[in-house]
């Protein structure tokens, strides 16, 4: 679409707070489309606020907490990873077409604890990871695990911050021993408003009687 008696575009033509305005509305895969245009347009496209309000649409969509990415303190390039990973994670599905999806990262859960650690939780290990939780948004995780032999009866609780980047440190945010065994993890969520602040859900399967 062309401005009258001109050969240019009429979205060029408008001013700059015009253009951001309108890229603000866009989900991420279309912003990219734009990008893809012309050198004008591509360099709106890299304006931060754009990409705030792109992830921002994503983390309303899916119910994402606040707390798994603070939008102000990310840049422009994580904003534009993490808005576009749905649709790029959709895209390597379709192509697989039910094979196999080899991860691109591959990372560990400590499975040591510190000697004040273990003085105050009364246990010489995390034991076994047997249950898992992964909240909505991919940064936060709750694990369940047991140790038989060292402390029967009971199950650790933990909850971690993977970080925003692949190669994020990951960092153990609490835990907690309860006397309990035979626990599932039914429900794990931030806060939507309160930093730190998590909710977890877990079942005991009682045995048949």
């Amino acid at each position: 679409m062309y401005a009258w008696g001109t050969l240019k575009p009429i979205l060029t033509t408008l001013c700059q707070d015009i253009i951001i305005r309108i890229l603000c509305l866009l989900p991420a895969v279309d912003i990219i489309s734009i990008r893809q245009t012309c050198k004008s347009l591509h360099y709106f496209t890299t304006s931060k606020i754009v990409w705030i309000h792109a992830l921002q649409k994503v983390m309303d969509n899916h119910s994402i907490s606040d707390a798994s990415y603070p939008l102000r303190e990310m840049s422009r390039s994580l904003l534009e990873r993490i808005a576009l990973s749905p649709h790029k994670f959709m895209s390597i599905v379709k192509k697989r077409d039910g094979g196999v999806i080899e991860p691109r990262f591959s990372r560990g859960l400590p499975r040591f604890l510190s000697d004040e650690e273990k003085e105050i939780l009364g246990i010489p290990s995390v034991g076994r990871y047997d249950d898992i939780f992964l909240a909505v948004g991919g940064r936060f995780l709750a694990t369940l695990s047991r140790e038989y032999h060292s402390w029967p009866g009971s199950t650790l609780f933990q909850i971690w911050d993977l970080g925003l980047e692949p190669n994020s440190t990951i960092e153990c945010l609490a835990r907690e021993l309860e006397p309990w065994d035979d626990l599932e993890l039914r429900l794990f969520f931030p806060d939507a408003e309160v930093k730190n602040v998590f909710y977890l859900v877990s079942l005991q399967t009682l045995p048949e009687t």
